[in-house]
């Protein structure tokens, strides 16, 4: 484990990570969204390491995480499509400027 600051394209600091999502270890599906609604439809691609998820666009209209969500509206339902490093890279970032990670990165 690398514990010095990651590099490559900088990220929207406004936008939540997919961290943040439920994801049931076993299926590896996405159970709930940060504001605890349920997806509409979610599915794990193993060969692709992709997840897929879709929210009603009745759900997202009024929660209040919306305008920080990457979730993306788009004509039937707000849809989320994010790979298993991407999950990864959202984890490792939330760690970034804990004391555990600048103990580490002393080290």
């Amino acid at each position: 484990m690398v514990f010095s600051a990651l590099t490559g394209r900088k990220t929207d600091e406004s936008i939540m990570g997919v961290n943040e999502f439920v994801i049931d270890p076993v299926t590896r599906e996405v159970s709930q969204c940060p504001a605890m609604k349920v997806p509409v439809f979610s599915s794990y691609d193993e060969k692709k390491e992709l997840y897929h998820v879709k929210f009603s666009k009745e759900t997202c209209a009024f929660c209040i995480l919306f305008p920080v969500c990457p979730v993306q509206e788009q004509i039937r339902f707000n849809s989320l499509r994010f790979t298993e490093k991407k999950l990864q890279f959202d984890i490792c970032r939330s760690l970034l400027g804990t004391e555990r990670h600048k103990e580490l990165a002393d080290f």
